[in-house]
Parts: C-alpha cells; sequence; structure tokens
C-alpha cells in the first residue's frame, strides 16, 4: 500500500519517490544518450507525467478560452537497459527560449513579489493561466518543424524511415501544419487530443500507450517523438521500438 499523501506542487518530482518508497539520492538527468544506461546506473527506468489541471482553471466566461484546452490525464513509461545498441532512445534534443514566457504564464508563481501571495492575489487573474494563443502558435510551428529538421538531418534520416510521429497533443492544427511542411503522410501524425483534451505532460506517454494497445506497433520501428511547452520550451527525440 503507498504511503498517505496527495500530490504537491512543489515539490512535485520527488512525490512519486515518497509514495512508492524508494529513495535515490542520483542525479536525474544525464547529458548524453544513454549514459545512464550504458554506465550500468540502471537497469530500469520510469519516466512519468501526471496533470491536474482542473483544479487551477477558470471555468467562467472571462477564462473559457484557456479552460476549454487543457485536462487531467497520466502516463508513465518504462525504459529499460538493452544490449542492442540500435534500439531505444536514439536521439534526445532540448531548446529553450525565456523571452517569451509571458506567452503561456501563471502569475502568481512571481517569486520576485514579496510576498509573492497575499490575501489580494485570489481576487485578481494572478491564479489563473493567461495565453497568447497566436504568439504559441506561431512559435510552436516554427520550432517544433526547426528540431525535428534537425533531428532527421543529424541522424541522417527522411520521413520515409519514420513509422509514426507521437506529437504533444497541444493543438491539432499544429501538429497537422508541422506534418505537412515537412513531408509526412497525414496518417503517420497520430493524434488524441480530440478524445482527452491537452493533458501537457501526459499527452505523450498516453499516446504511445493507446498506440502499443492498438497493435500499430512492432519491433524496429522509429518514432520521431516531439514537445513544445511554456517557457518556451521544446524538444524532440528518436525512439526505436
Amino acid at each position: 500500500m503507498l504511503p498517505p499523501g496527495g500530490p504537491a506542487v512543489c515539490p512535485s518530482a520527488p512525490t512519486p519517490y515518497r509514495r512508492l518508497g524508494r529513495f535515490s539520492p542520483d542525479p536525474w538527468t544525464r547529458n548524453k544518450k544513454g549514459d545512464a544506461f550504458r554506465a550500468g546506473f540502471y537497469q530500469r527506468i520510469l519516466v512519468v507525467g501526471a496533470e491536474v489541471h482542473s483544479s487551477a482553471l477558470d471555468f467562467s466566461d472571462a477564462g473559457r478560452d484557456v479552460a476549454v484546452l487543457f485536462a487531467d490525464g497520466a502516463g508513465t513509461v518504462a525504459l529499460s537497459a538493452s544490449e542492442e545498441p540500435d534500439r531505444g532512445v536514439l536521439y534526445t534534443e532540448l531548446h529553450a527560449d525565456g523571452r517569451f514566457t509571458k506567452a503561456l504564464h501563471l502569475d502568481i508563481w512571481d517569486i520576485s513579489q514579496k510576498p509573492y501571495i497575499t490575501p489580494n492575489t485570489v481576487t485578481t487573474r494572478a491564479i489563473w493561466p493567461q495565453m497568447d494563443g497566436k504568439t504559441v502558435f506561431k512559435h510552436a510551428v516554427t520550432h517544433l518543424y526547426r528540431s525535428i529538421v534537425h533531428t532527421l538531418e543529424a541522424n541522417s534520416l527522411h520521413p520515409e524511415d519514420i513509422k509514426y510521429v507521437i506529437p504533444h497533443q497541444a493543438n491539432m492544427r499544429i501538429n497537422q501544419l508541422v506534418a505537412q511542411k515537412y513531408g509526412f503522410a497525414a496518417e503517420k501524425s497520430l493524434q488524441n487530443m480530440q478524445r482527452h483534451g491537452n493533458t501537457t505532460a501526459a499527452s505523450i506517454p498516453l499516446l504511445l500507450d493507446e498506440t502499443y494497445r492498438q497493435g500499430l506497433l512492432e519491433k524496429g520501428d522509429l518514432l520521431l517523438i516531439c514537445a513544445f511547452g511554456s517557457g518556451f520550451t521544446w524538444g524532440t527525440a528518436l525512439l526505436r521500438w
């Protein structure tokens, strides 16, 4: 049985460790692909993405432009060490551009304010997420396309080499435009946001799980994973199933 205690905003990352009764003093990030496995540090890693957006959305008319997009969800991916060098996570790249933090943000977490939360905070829109949809859309399409181009070129790959694109499920039009710009066939870019909404950190694990359960994945399939989020932050990964 899991120890008692609900989720927390901060610290959120260690919460699964506590609830599973586990402890690890080791750093969670490695710079080079596969280092954690190849160096023998770990045999299995559990990657968790979970969101409860419904507790922090404004469901009034004033907040409907954001509230209709987001949904609650959770997904996990279990990674295991492999003796086959051409399987698993083959390549990753991450990017960030802090100039656009205000395009998708929550003012309530502005710790430059002292104190950063006051009794008056809850009476303002600072407690609700704010989004400049046009700016987010434009940068998402541009940066995801560039990241995909660089990822495939760096690995001498072409669109026909990819079995499926597993994109972050934020906006179907963004994903369709990115796929079209690079020449992916429509059926290669998978979607489930029409059923689940945007579950942010959970969206890729959920879509990957659905794809597997539908029997669409076979050993050796090459998957391209891509995501874009607030910050702005974005990245891509190549995964050999």
